[in-house]
C-alpha cells in the first residue's frame, strides 16, 4: 500500500462529527488506543473485546485478543483493559 493510500485511510473524516477514518478508528484520549499511541495511530476493537492498533509513527501494532462476553455480553471489564494494554505496549517498544 502506498503512503498516500494509507493516509486517506487513517486520516479522520469529519472531526466536528467523530473521531474515526474509513473503517479505523483514530486515538481520541478516551478509547481503546490509551495515551501513549501517536495522533497517526488507527485500530479497530472488536465485539469479543479483541482490539487491535497500528502506529507508524512508532513502528509499532498492538494485537490484543479476549473473549469478553464470558460469562456473559454484559461484562464490562475488558474496555480498561484494552487502554492498559496499549499503554504498556508503547512502554515496552520504547525501552
Amino acid at each position: 500500500m502506498s503512503a498516500s493510500t494509507l493516509v486517506q485511510f487513517t486520516r479522520v473524516q469529519e472531526p466536528q462529527l467523530s473521531h474515526r477514518a474509513l473503517g479505523w478508528e483514530t486515538p481520541n484520549g478516551q478509547n481503546s488506543a490509551g495515551s501513549r499511541l501517536s495522533s497517526r495511530a488507527y485500530g479497530h476493537t472488536g465485539f469479543t473485546g479483541t482490539s487491535i492498533w497500528m502506529d507508524p509513527e512508532q513502528d509499532l501494532f498492538v494485537i490484543l485478543l479476549t473473549n469478553r462476553v464470558y460469562p456473559t455480553r454484559d461484562n464490562t471489564q475488558v474496555f480498561g483493559v484494552r487502554r492498559a494494554v496499549a499503554d504498556a505496549a508503547v512502554a515496552a517498544a520504547a525501552r
